[in-house]
């Protein structure tokens, strides 16, 4: 069942792991000077935002018992569809704000700021990007909604959740080989959060 689960809450997992910031704050902390802490440290961040979120929900649902009670289930379909609305709303709203051509926009000011920080400050930074990113918060909740519909045991839904939330595996330098920079071999949960 935990598969079942986890099947059904694929699509979230992979919209959260297109998320471009956290993509491009992490390239930014693995080429920074304190990239072997600040890059560990962004990954368990991240992980912990979404398993927070996600857990959340799935706790409030499998209290409802969304799995089994049909009008528990239908408010769960109900507030999937609520947050897809969200998702429109906030396409509009990215639509409209985008910047018209020839204006030079400039980076966030994270992104210069991400060498002097240290790992509790980017564990920190990896948490909120992930729970209270605006496209996240609605996917980690549909996800964790997803899962307990599944009728995953507590532990099962858990399992889920923290296997969809992981980071993908990141670049590490191979041990022994002086300059050689290969990433390392992932499964499919390399295409996930990040």
């Amino acid at each position: 069942m935990i598969w079942t689960a986890f099947g059904q809450s694929l699509a979230q997992a992979v919209g959260i792991a297109l998320s471009p910031i956290p993509v491009v704050l992490l390239i930014l902390m693995l080429v920074s000077t304190k990239a072997r802490t600040n890059g560990p440290a962004f990954a368990i961040g991240w992980t912990a935002g979404v398993f927070v979120v996600a857990t959340l929900a799935f706790a409030l649902a499998d209290g409802a018992d969304v799995a089994a009670d049909p009008g528990a289930t239908d408010g769960g379909n109900a507030l999937q569809v609520l947050l897809g609305l969200v998702f429109l709303a906030l396409a509009v709203r990215q639509w409209r704000q985008r910047p018209r051509p020839g204006i030079d926009v400039a980076p966030p000011k994270i992104f210069s700021t991400i060498d002097t920080m240290g790992p509790a400050k980017v564990l920190g930074l990896g948490f909120v990007a992930a729970a209270a990113n605006p496209k996240n918060l609605p996917l980690a909740i549909s996800g964790g909604l997803a899962i307990a519909q599944a009728g995953t045991s507590t532990s099962e839904g858990l399992a889920a959740i923290f296997y969809a939330a992981r980071p993908p595996t990141s670049p590490t330098r191979s041990e022994g080989n002086e300059g050689d920079h290969r990433g390392t071999q992932g499964d499919a949960g390399d295409l996930l959060p990040s």
